[in-house]
């Protein structure tokens, strides 16, 4: 879907530019403040709530708010339901079906984000941890992952409404009705299909980037999801092969909290006018930096491009399909006269 560009940043004034560049900044903060605290194992859940706020902000304040509130309560859901992997599947078919639903308005963008961490959650199951314990229970558990990610998303708010009012903003142009819905079902097959097979039969979290690979890829029409499947393959070998050199050198959980907070901060940057690679490969890095230890990057970076590669295949496969059958199953109109 066609995205409005903004004005380019150098017609803008530089005070306002600088500004821009602070309220990212502090916008990210709360990340490396986490990192470098005895809380650093939850610095990725910390990311999944800066990341979805962010995006939306670029859309609209009143998106970001609704956002900011949406994601840790169907995170919340994912982390209850994911363990049952009928209802698991029910939930991400239905989040599928929804950011389907919403590109009629131009929030595709924005319920995109939404659907990838609630995947996060219902497929991987992050664990949080409070006063330095693990939570015994799924269901404080989940309320503890839901805290971290709603403050996160509050403070980018925050410093959104102070910093980042007048931001460039990226809306993607609204779909009409039919294809919005015929894009919703889609994403709900698949959400719904991809989410089953995780949960029942891939083992490990990582299997949930094939969710993460379905909402980013796929597009309302065919030759939009086959270039972001391209370039999110690209994007993904990238960004795992410089987090696994990166790691190398990085011997120390602690020691990537900086880190993490720098490619956060450049992943944020690259919402605003980067080619969908290199934010793929920003965006990559950062997962991997903020959810691995370093000595298991490598392993993991290696996962995450076998997961991807095949959901982005899958999808562009199966989007390829459907809306050949779709266009075959339209009335065909006859000319006039």
């Amino acid at each position: 879907m066609a995205l409005r560009q903004p004005k380019r940043l150098s017609r803008y004034d530089r005070r306002q530019v600088g500004r821009w560049i602070t309220g990212l900044v502090i916008s990210a903060l709360p990340l490396a403040a986490v990192g470098l605290s005895q809380w650093h194992a939850n610095a990725g859940l910390v990311y999944a709530g800066i990341l979805p706020a962010v995006t939306a902000l670029l859309v609209d304040a009143r998106v970001a708010a609704g956002v900011v509130l949406l994601t840790p309560a169907l995170m919340f859901a994912g982390l209850v339901l994911g363990p049952t992997p009928w209802a698991g599947a029910v939930l991400l078919a239905a989040v599928g079906a929804a950011t389907g639903w919403v590109a009629r308005y131009g929030l595709a963008t924005a319920g995109t984000y939404v659907a990838v961490e609630v995947a996060l959650a219902t497929i991987a199951q992050p664990d949080a941890t409070f006063l330095l314990v693990r939570s015994p229970t799924t269901l404080r558990n989940a309320v503890e992952v839901a805290a971290y990610v709603l403050v996160a998303g509050m403070w980018v708010v925050v410093v959104g409404t102070l910093l980042l009012h007048d931001i460039p903003r990226r809306r993607p142009d609204p779909v009409p009705a039919r294809v919005a819905r015929e894009y919703g079902a889609v994403l709900a097959v698949l959400a719904g299909g991809f989410g089953w097979a995780a949960l029942s039969w891939l083992p490990g979290g990582n299997s949930w980037w094939v969710l993460l690979t379905l909402f980013v890829v796929l597009q309302p029409t065919t030759k939009a999801t086959r270039d972001r499947a391209v370039q999110r393959i690209l994007g993904t070998v990238a960004g795992a092969a410089a987090a696994s050199v990166l790691a190398l050198a990085i011997q120390s959980p602690r020691a990537t909290a900086p880190l993490g907070a720098v490619l956060a901060l450049l992943t944020l940057a690259a919402t605003l006018s980067a080619p969908y690679w290199l934010y793929t490969t920003a965006l990559t890095m950062t997962i991997i930096v903020t959810t691995f230890a370093p000595q298991t990057v490598e392993g993991g970076g290696r996962e995450r491009i076998l997961f991807t590669v095949v959901g982005a295949v899958a999808t562009a496969a199966v989007s390829t399909a459907a809306h050949w059958l779709l266009s075959r199953a339209r009335p065909v109109v006859p000319a006039a006269g």
